[in-house]
């Protein structure tokens, strides 16, 4: 009778442990799953990139027509050299926003970097010698606001005192500007035309009847009349 008892007590404590043992098991498995609030992330664009891709867009665009550049490898390779100094400019207003010395240092080196960067993208000595004439005209600073008017550059002989003068293509009248929801038109005194769509593709037809395309992946095409 006591050996039954014994035995009783055995089994009992035995499906007690049991029990025990699930219920442990269970509450480490909710643990486990239990998902926490907040791990999906959430892409915000910056507002800022927009505009620095146009400004690359047209400082690129510039400098393609300037220097005659017709190989869509070399345009596209001259715009991300503008877009990412564009980029960087931006964010130095914000790391240095009470530092003015220290951001005019920055950005000297910044510009520094994208005149390297430029230099191996024309990979071409005359074309890079052509752009320092100018410099000037290509600055990031000075497309802020919408597209300026070209400088004009002076350069010292090495013969006399007197200096060589040496003028960008001047600023055309517009005739025309058009815009709307989708694309962005200029026509100009002369008959040239400009239009920029909104999906980034820009067409350009010049005085002379040349018409240039330039798609959203940077891709050239010219056609000569």
């Amino acid at each position: 009778m006591k050996n039954a008892r014994l035995l009783l007590l055995s089994a009992v404590a035995g499906a007690l442990t049991a029990a025990s043992c699930t219920q442990d098991k269970k509450v480490e498995t909710t643990t486990t799953t239990t998902t926490v609030p907040g791990d999906t992330a959430v892409v915000v664009s910056d507002p800022s990139d927009a505009e620095y891709q146009d400004r690359a867009d047209r400082i690129a665009n510039r400098l393609a027509n300037d220097l005659d550049l017709t190989d869509s490898v070399v345009v596209t390779k001259v715009r991300t050299v503008y877009y990412t100094r564009a980029k960087r400019l931006g964010n130095l207003n914000t790391q240095y926003a009470t530092d003015t010395a220290g951001r005019y240092a920055a950005a000297r080196a910044v510009n520094v970097e994208a005149d390297n960067d430029l230099r191996a993208a024309l990979n071409s000595p005359d074309k890079y010698r052509q752009y320092e004439t100018s410099r000037i005209n290509y600055a990031d600073e000075r497309y802020v606001g919408g597209d300026p008017e070209p400088v004009v550059v002076t350069t010292p002989t090495t013969t006399t005192t007197a200096t060589t003068t040496r003028r960008a293509a001047p600023r055309k009248a517009i005739k025309k500007l058009e815009n709307d929801d989708d694309n962005h038109k200029v026509k100009y005194v002369d008959g040239s035309k400009r239009k920029v769509s909104k999906d980034g593709d820009v067409k350009i037809k010049r005085a002379d009847g040349t018409k240039i395309k330039i798609d959203a992946d940077g891709e050239r095409t010219v056609k000569r009349f």
